[in-house]
């Protein structure tokens, strides 16, 4: 699915006459978004293996902190 923000970009940027600026914007917008959502899925991953180690069935564990 199209990010509406992009799609506005893009239509700027023909409109206006400087569609490879728009072209990099787009994709500049596009990396910056997929570091965001892995490093979210990173911290959920990190996140779940700190709490499964903490978790009743494993008491010889320790949690940190």
């Amino acid at each position: 699915m199209p990010c509406p923000s992009a799609l506005a970009i893009l239509l700027l940027s023909v409109s206006s006459g400087a569609l490879m600026t728009g072209l990099a914007l787009v994709f500049a917008f596009g990396i910056g978004g997929a570091i965001a959502l892995v490093s979210v899925g990173l911290v959920f991953v990190k996140i779940s293996s700190m709490a499964g180690a903490c978790s009743i069935t494993r008491p010889g564990v320790t949690c940190p902190g």
